[in-house]
């Protein structure tokens, strides 16, 4: 079992910023702090964590305002954006079960939003493998991201 939680620093810090991710992985993502940085200057990023037994597990960002402009055209989507799961903890299914705790995260949190949207490097298969078991859709549109092109990949959580 897992849960997703907003990101508290007293309870959180450590073991976030102990996050291991090896360089194939790093390739593909923001390491936590470097997202909790962003997340510090933009009010619009809101940070979480995959909380397992074991402690934090996962990191995460929601995103609202302007991060999901790139991906869509949609103005009440949120960017889901730096998911990783800490390398000690993988191969364990937090992933799958992350995203699709996120889903019903957001519908339960903010009703207002409409989708989900996230960006996913080409060269990343078992990440893309991730979503799609999830219920994330490939839109078959590409994104330019800082790590190379990447997939956008959507959930629809309202129907238009």
């Amino acid at each position: 079992m897992i849960n997703l939680k907003k990101y508290n620093g007293e309870l959180h810090r450590k073991s976030v910023e102990n996050f291991m991710l090896p360089p194939e992985q790093a390739a593909f993502t923001a390491h936590p702090k470097e997202a909790l940085e962003a997340c510090k200057i933009d009010p619009a990023r809101l940070p979480m964590v995959v909380e397992s037994n074991e402690g934090a597990v996962g990191f995460f960002v929601l995103h609202k305002g302007d991060g999901p402009r790139p991906y869509t055209k949609d103005p009440n989507a949120i960017l889901l954006r730096a998911f990783s799961i800490d390398y000690h903890e993988q191969g364990k299914g937090y992933a799958t079960m992350a995203m699709q705790e996120v889903v019903e995260f957001v519908r339960s949190n903010d009703p207002a939003v409409s989708r989900i949207v996230l960006g996913v490097n080409l060269q990343n298969k078992h990440a893309q493998r991730v979503y799609e078991k999830a219920g994330f859709i490939d839109t078959g549109e590409q994104y330019i991201g800082k790590h190379g092109p990447q997939h956008i990949f959507s959930y629809r959580l309202k129907k238009e």
